[in-house]
């Protein structure tokens, strides 16, 4: 759902207000995780399907991303680049939250991604397409 939805949002709105609202909702929801739990079990449930939402539109936004960027002939190599690089990413993230947890509270970690949610923000509002609409790619005239 949040592939399909965030694809169309795109669609509508074009890509970069879409990013904008899923990094919004993504500290958004982050922020809120440690109230979460006394919401009761109701607003858990839709809280929990609201961020598999976010997490799912991220896939079809990044695509949006690589196409408008290098063009639609790079694709494929480039969207593989980017979700490999994940694996390190969530390797050494995973330690990283482990050392940060247990040194500052298990909470600091939602608020540290807040926070990095705004800089995302503010960095997507500041972005601009550098071949217009994707059209150019890096090896063509």
């Amino acid at each position: 759902t949040g592939r399909l939805t965030f694809g169309m949002l795109a669609d509508q709105v074009g890509f970069q207000r879409a990013m904008m609202g899923l990094v919004l909702a993504a500290g958004l929801l982050t922020g809120t995780w440690p109230l979460v739990s006394g919401w009761g079990q109701g607003f858990f449930l839709i809280w929990m399907w609201a961020l598999h939402l976010v997490v799912a539109g991220n896939f079809s936004l990044m695509s949006f991303a690589v196409v408008k960027t290098f063009g639609a002939a790079q694709f494929g190599p480039l969207y593989g680049l980017i979700y490999t690089a994940q694996i390190p990413g969530t390797l050494l993230g995973a330690e990283l939250a482990l050392t940060v947890a247990t040194a500052r509270g298990e909470w600091t970690l939602c608020y540290l991604s807040t926070g990095w949610s705004v800089v995302g923000l503010a960095l997507i509002s500041m972005w601009r397409e550098p071949f217009g609409k994707g059209e150019k790619t890096l090896d063509g005239p």
